[in-house]
């Protein structure tokens, strides 16, 4: 039988303390067994079993031991546990309620939105109404002058077609239905 390898041991004994601290360099598998160790060291598994025996043993056995369950906690630790247990509790409730004050205060911001959006909308139609009742006030401002101009110039031609003439007053635009009579 030959003599183990030093630098091969020292990988052994590397990879064994990278797999049971969690922080393998090759290894994806949380597994600690033979197969991992292997792999990590860059060693196969016969040469493993057959010159190596003694570190693959020491390793099943820490790897045995960090698995295993923890002893019972002491009543100062299951009275810390219980207050882990009670914040993480609250911070999940605080968590819940602050997704619930986020998603309110998006509602919030959505209901403005759209009021802000009604709002511009009432002041265009406003305005169109505002344009088209100026638009009316000044087409009935403009008969007026019209009808004013007419009535003047009928004057004239009755005043100029001498003393025998006849006067026909047209109605006014007053809206008075006996102005005329």
């Amino acid at each position: 039988m030959t003599e183990p390898d030093p630098s091969v041991e020292r990988r052994i004994r590397e990879a064994s303390e990278r797999l049971l601290s969690g922080q393998p360099r090759t290894v994806t598998s949380d597994r600690l067994s033979v197969v991992e160790l292997s792999q990590e060291a860059g060693v196969s598994r016969a040469r493993l079993y057959r010159e190596y025996a003694h570190l693959k043993d020491e390793f099943l056995a820490r790897a045995e031991e960090a698995t295993a369950d923890p002893p019972p906690a002491t009543p100062r630790e299951q009275a810390l546990l219980d207050q882990v247990r009670a914040h993480e509790e609250e911070i999940s409730s605080l968590t819940a309620r602050l997704t619930d004050v986020t998603n309110g205060k998006s509602q919030w911001k959505e209901a403005a939105e759209a009021a802000f959006r009604i709002i511009n909308l009432l002041e265009v139609q406003m305005n169109r109404t505002d344009s088209f009742k100026e638009s009316r006030e000044l087409r009935l401002a403009r008969l007026e002058r019209e009808n004013e101009r007419l009535n003047a110039q009928l004057e004239e031609a009755i005043a100029g077609s001498g003393p025998s003439a006849s006067l026909t007053v047209l109605p006014s635009t007053s809206g008075d239905p006996n102005a005329g009579s």
